[in-house]
């Protein structure tokens, strides 16, 4: 009886390869088979895929017999009812034993094995979107078929923290370039709380345009503010060189508005209103301030508080304090038609009038006419006493 079971068991173990090898045909050197139920096992009886591979780490090689400089191994991928290529994976040869990897796909909307490079690692590691010949980390290449070159949505990408997107100087940290789920940026700011946050010891922003040549005249750079109900432009902060006036300096900082009813971008010029000079002048309806502050119209204020260029007239009532006679000054205004050290019309419509110094004038003139009301005041008291 127990020659019979193994019997049994020996012609079953011998029959079972044939029954499964009946399920392949053979066509030269090709093993194939159209059962799409057939998975094939390697390392492992029971396969629970197509292909199912059980072992160690190298589990699948694939190998172009013929090397050299720009020959090919990949491994197509084939959705398409006439078995066309969708998508293919490719190792390269780059001689010198050095391979970059290249992945490519199918998007021409015809099933005719057509795919085109979309992703490359080279053997630098470096890896290239849209280039096949990355020269950074990371390079996005956008092309003009009406798609966005790199975009993150809030929370599909993060590099630490609750950021979408940040960028750290290696082995230094510290949130190069920071973008948060709400949109604000940070430069180097690791937690903008606005839309642009910038966080710098050194000048935080620099803007200029220095591929002018020598001789240049006008706008070097510029923050430009817009309407909120359309794209014209309403206001402008901007450097302008003055060449030839302010050569190799700074040039001049303008600040420049739109006039009511018209538009900054298409129509009207802006209109500039403030001028900083590069000595540090200041006009305002100007554009060549030649003080400190040159206000081409009126000021309006509550106060005015000057520092004194000029000692204050106290002096005049010092007892050595030489008083002119009033006949001096009536024969002084006779001649000059103004007053003694008080300039003329002519003067102060043609320079202008020195606050500090014309307030303190015109205090001394006070001053003396009090002494010429007291003088009086003592000659008539002499008077009504004979």
């Amino acid at each position: 009886m127990t020659r019979i079971f193994l019997c049994s068991i020996v012609l079953f173990a011998a029959l079972k390869p044939v029954a499964i090898l009946a399920q392949w045909t053979t066509s030269g050197s090709q093993l194939y088979t159209t059962n799409p139920n057939s998975a094939v096992g390697i390392g492992t009886y029971t396969p629970i895929t197509t292909l199912h591979l059980n072992g160690g780490a190298d589990l699948l090689r694939i190998q172009n017999p013929t090397g050299g400089l720009g020959n090919r191994v990949g491994i197509d991928f084939s959705t398409f009812p006439n078995n066309g290529k969708a998508a293919r994976i490719e190792a390269i040869d780059m001689g010198a034993f050095n391979g970059s990897l290249s992945f490519l796909t199918d998007g021409d909307g015809v099933d005719n094995n057509n795919v085109i490079e979309r992703l490359r690692i080279t053997e630098q590691g470096n890896i290239g979107i849209g280039t096949s010949s990355p020269n950074a980390r990371l390079q996005v290449n956008a092309i003009s078929d009406g798609h966005t070159g790199l975009r993150l949505n809030t929370g599909s990408f993060s590099m630490g923290g609750s950021a979408a997107f940040q960028v750290d100087a290696v082995g230094i940290g510290g949130g190069r370039l920071t973008v948060l789920g709400n949109g604000n940026v940070g430069l180097g700011a690791t937690a903008p709380n606005a839309k642009l946050h910038l966080y710098a010891a050194a000048p935080a922003i620099r803007l200029g345009n220095s591929s002018n040549a020598d001789g240049f005249n006008g706008e070097t750079g510029s923050i430009s503010f817009f309407r909120h109900y359309d794209t014209n432009m309403s206001a402008k902060i901007y450097s302008y060189s003055q060449w030839g006036v302010d050569q190799y300096s700074g040039g001049e900082l303008r600040f420049a508005t739109t006039p009511p009813n018209t538009y900054g971008a298409g129509g009207l010029p802006l209109t500039d209103r403030m001028v900083i000079t590069s000595i540090g002048n200041v006009g305002i309806g100007t554009a060549s301030p030649n003080q400190r502050l040159t206000v081409n119209g009126t000021i309006y204020g509550k106060e005015v508080r000057v520092d004194l260029s000029v000692p204050g007239p106290d002096y005049v009532f010092e007892k050595n304090y030489k008083l002119a006679s009033l006949d001096e000054i009536k024969t002084y205004i006779d001649e000059h038609k103004h007053l003694p050290e008080v300039p003329s019309a002519k003067e102060m419509e043609k320079n202008g009038v020195q606050l500090g110094e014309m307030n303190m004038l015109l205090l001394k003139k006070v001053e003396e006419l009090t002494l010429y009301v007291i003088e009086l005041e003592e000659r008539l008291k002499k008077v009504e006493h004979k």
